[in-house]
């Protein structure tokens, strides 16, 4: 079950937090129990409200850089620059600013993204900057350039690297991967779909088993995302679109092999397994919590709800006094909150709508 995977993530985390503790961690404690109101939303205990004010987000998605030294077509995020060095990233000023904030002071995670974060070269500097006050960080890499950077990344206190297999950096993930530091909690990723041969779903079986043997903690299966106009999530490196196809959830093929592999490997690593589209139910309340307890940013500030789209100033900046309480976001929690309110743009393309990424 998916839920295993976020289930050994946790695990995970609260021992290295514990093992590490310092006393800037001491500021997220009121969030963390704050969020807990988020969570008995969801069974009716608590009353949904809209803005919560009071509360700060558990997670940043941190969209360190735009540049990227590859051209996935599948890739969902806009605007990324290829061939380039990383020279746009957020400088360790930048990020000062942003994570003293009233309302990012008691951020529990931050995940680092870009692009390909090992581009930036003062990264293992921003790491130990956010370790001060949060207590975990994660880092989603292609691990491309793993050779280069390895000393660093083992010296580091990242917490956890998710490494995508591409076609590219397979070489690079089976002979580079059990040389990181076995401390640092490491998640396989691999986009699947039903045409293209290397990210075939025929490969489930084989990149389960690959992450096991070289002691990945988990996998993560994601599904390809087609263009969706709502979503926005058409991107320059989409140009091959076409030659890709989401796997559909009444593939039989994909529901033998899931069965499959997670009954021979399941037991050996955590598998997430996709998580396919559902149309609500007339009356039925959306289930995604993302605009309550997580928020991307990027180098200028600018947001955006979750990880699924990119930050732009249409939906807020952390620099203005609404920070992540701007009209947009008061808008989406209540989409998402109220039953019979407008869904905003990006939430009516997602295919979470109605469940909660973290549990299904």
């Amino acid at each position: 079950m998916r839920g295993d995977v976020y289930k050994s993530v946790r695990n995970a985390f609260v021992m290295r937090a514990i093992k590490n503790f310092r006393p800037g961690w001491l500021r997220a404690v009121p969030n963390l129990v704050a969020q807990q109101a988020t969570s008995l939303e969801q069974v009716g205990l608590w009353p949904r409200t809209l803005v919560h004010t009071m509360r700060a987000p558990q997670t940043i998605i941190l969209r360190l850089t735009s540049h990227c030294n590859y051209r996935c077509q599948f890739c969902h995020v806009n605007e990324l620059i290829t061939d380039a060095d990383g020279s746009d990233a957020m400088t360790v000023e930048e990020f000062r600013q942003i994570f003293s904030k009233p309302s990012l002071r008691g951020v529990l995670r931050l995940g680092i993204t870009g692009g390909e974060p090992f581009l930036v070269g003062h990264l293992f500097e921003l790491i130990k900057e956010a370790k001060k006050t949060i207590p975990i960080v994660t880092v989603n890499t292609n691990f491309s350039l793993v050779k280069k950077v390895l000393p660093q990344i083992n010296e580091s206190e990242i917490d956890m690297l998710s490494i995508s297999l591409y076609e590219p950096n397979e070489r690079l993930i089976r002979d580079f991967s059990t040389a990181v530091k076995p401390e640092i909690y490491k998640r396989l990723s691999f986009m699947i779909n039903e045409v293209d041969n290397f990210h075939s779903l025929k490969r489930i079986p084989e990149i389960a088993e690959m992450g096991a043997a070289l002691g990945y903690h988990s996998v993560y299966f994601q599904n390809y995302a087609a263009y969706s106009a709502d979503l926005d999530n058409k991107t320059p490196r989409s140009e091959n679109r076409d030659a890709n196809r989401p796997v559909r959830e009444e593939n039989e093929e994909y529901k033998r092999l899931k069965a499959e592999t997670q009954a021979k490997l399941g037991s050996h690593i955590a598998i997430a397994w996709p998580i396919f589209a559902r149309t609500g139910q007339p009356g039925e309340r959306p289930r995604c919590t993302q605009p309550d307890k997580q928020i991307t940013i990027d180098r200028h500030g600018n947001l955006a709800p979750c990880c699924e789209v990119d930050a732009s100033p249409r939906y807020g900046n952390i620099h203005t006094p609404e920070g992540w309480n701007s009209e947009f976001f008061q808008q989406c929690r209540k989409g998402l909150k109220v039953v019979g309110a407008e869904l905003v743009d990006p939430c009516r393309g997602c295919s979470n709508l109605y469940q909660d990424p973290y549990t299904a």
